[in-house]
């Protein structure tokens, strides 16, 4: 369940990509470069030079080493909250 709609858009280089702990999708952990966000829409706050981890049901939709725009989204509810890949973009190398 989403919050309310929110949105962070962000630039950074994947540094790990690893199966999640249910065996569903992969958690990548991102250094976050650029904070590209509109600050009423950005639930998820990251600071630029920081770490970051996002869930994504596509495994292979990212490569570690590589810079990406990612689309992330703050799911949370009673049982807690987890940050979301709604896209990932290549950046140009």
């Amino acid at each position: 369940m989403q919050v309310r709609p929110n949105r962070t858009t962000v630039e950074g280089l994947v540094e790990t990509v690893s199966a999640a702990a249910d065996g569903v999708g992969a958690e990548v952990v991102i250094r976050v470069d650029r904070n590209l966000s509109v600050a009423a829409d950005d639930f998820i706050r990251p600071t630029v030079g920081g770490r970051l981890t996002a869930f994504t049901g596509d495994s292979k939709a990212c490569g570690t080493g590589t810079g990406y725009r990612f689309r992330l989204r703050l799911n949370a509810g009673p049982g807690g909250q987890r940050v979301v890949v709604e896209a990932a973009d290549p950046l140009p190398t």
